[in-house]
């Protein structure tokens, strides 16, 4: 009513809000939906987007709160470091799979923190980038930015090892530009049967679209 409001929201919350705003013919214009606790893709934010809203990215963990938020001029996946608050390194380390990734290193700097770290890792991979950002948070001092944030938690099933960051580029990009539906509508479930465990995909059953389970 106002012209403008923000919102906090998870990005799958998000999405979900967006998808029905456009299914009821409403316009989301003037709100900035503020994103944490899920990596924001660039198929999550487009999907916001698309309902008229901006989407926010903003980046926080259990033990630390909120360690960094977005300007205009960054990525979809990309925050500037909240450097008043704490230091991240980067630390090689060696995936279940494999492959090498760059663990965040994190140590806090606030007098007020709620835990003392000290080059503790979170479980979190990514790059930073300390190129010069023009924008407010940039001309405050805080030019490290993190960008492609990702868990380093892996989905194990029938011997199998799966990169997380491959999981979900399937069911926020890949699933709905090709079968049916939006990012946030398809699901995978691990579930154990019998000893073994099972990776199911689920896709919600209001999306659009037909769907043939071969071409799935």
């Amino acid at each position: 009513r106002h012209g403008a409001a923000a919102l906090n929201a998870y990005p799958t919350s998000a999405v979900a809000l967006a998808t029905a705003a456009r299914k009821a013919g409403i316009e989301l214009d003037g709100l900035v939906v503020r994103m944490v606790g899920e990596p924001v893709t660039a198929a999550k934010a487009a999907a916001v987007r698309r309902s008229g809203a901006r989407p926010l990215n903003a980046y926080a963990f259990a033990q630390l709160g909120v360690a960094g938020t977005s300007c205009p001029s960054c990525a979809d996946d990309e925050v500037h470091l909240l450097e008043h608050e704490a230091a991240v390194i980067l630390r090689r380390r060696a995936r279940p799979d494999g492959e090498l990734v760059d663990a965040l290193a994190w140590t806090t700097l606030a007098t007020d923190c709620r835990l003392v770290l000290l080059n503790t890792e979170n479980d979190d991979s990514g790059e930073i980038d300390r190129a010069p950002c023009g924008c407010l948070l940039g001309r405050m001092g805080m030019q490290s930015r993190l960008r492609a944030v990702r868990g380093l938690t892996k989905s194990v099933a029938s011997g199998v090892t799966v990169p997380g960051d491959i999981l979900q580029r399937l069911v926020d990009d890949v699933l709905p530009r090709t079968v049916a539906g939006e990012p946030g509508q398809w699901q995978l479930v691990e579930r154990q049967d019998a000893g073994r465990t099972i990776v199911e995909l689920r896709l919600d059953p209001a999306a659009t679209g037909a769907v043939d389970e071969a071409e799935v």
